[in-house]
């Protein structure tokens, strides 16, 4: 017979969620909260303390908690050099410059 799943068998970081007794855990990549690796430690394998947790419950699980992480933490997930999509000028661009701002290429001033 398969074990309950509880919330309170799990470790939730803004490194991933940790299943605590089978060691499976999802870990996100790095400014993409929706996408990740899943390692699943001894998830499907019958523990030596008896328990057998169904992965399928356990992913589910894990899910839900990281969804859960990430809508309460948006801030952490924010690109921190995404590019730069409309600029908004502050002043316009000078087309002229002055000669005595012009590099002397011939050597003599």
């Amino acid at each position: 017979m398969a074990t309950p799943v509880t919330r309170e068998q799990f470790v939730v970081t803004a490194e991933g969620v940790t299943h605590t007794p089978t060691g499976a855990k999802f870990t996100p990549h790095p400014g993409s909260p929706s996408s990740g690796n899943m390692y699943p430690g001894q998830l499907g394998n019958k523990l030596k303390s008896g328990e057998d947790y169904r992965p399928d419950q356990v992913q589910a699980m894990i899910q839900r908690l990281w969804g859960e992480y990430v809508a309460d933490n948006p801030y952490a997930f924010k690109q921190q050099n995404a590019p730069v999509t409309a600029r908004v000028a502050t002043e316009q661009v000078k087309k002229k410059y002055s000669r005595r701002f012009l590099p002397d290429w011939k050597g003599e001033r």
